[in-house]
């Protein structure tokens, strides 16, 4: 069964896969980074990654917020298609606020 990106239909199945998931590679335990997500089908979505996954919500303390349209967001996160997000981030579409 698919769920729209970013819903709450699909964090609810990421969550309930977690306990699956291998644990995070020893270089990304400590990286956090909030995301914003913008012009999805239920509108701007908070999220975050921390401690090797992805959550609903802006986590305190991240040194970085990006923020990118929802197609481009899925294109590098379901659709792992690198050359999205390198032209939204040449092209502006792709906005980073803090540690780059």
């Amino acid at each position: 069964m698919s769920y729209p990106f970013l819903s709450d239909a699909w964090f609810d199945a990421v969550e309930t896969l977690r306990d699956k998931a291998p644990t995070a590679p020893e270089e990304v335990a400590d990286v956090a980074v909030n995301m914003v997500v913008t012009g999805g089908p239920d509108g701007d979505r908070a999220l975050h990654f921390a401690e090797g996954r992805f959550d609903r919500g802006l986590v305190d303390g991240a040194p970085t917020t990006v923020t990118m349209p929802h197609r481009v967001a899925r294109s590098m996160l379901v659709d792992l298609d690198p050359e999205v997000a390198i032209t939204a981030f040449m092209t502006g579409e792709i906005q980073v606020v803090g540690d780059l």
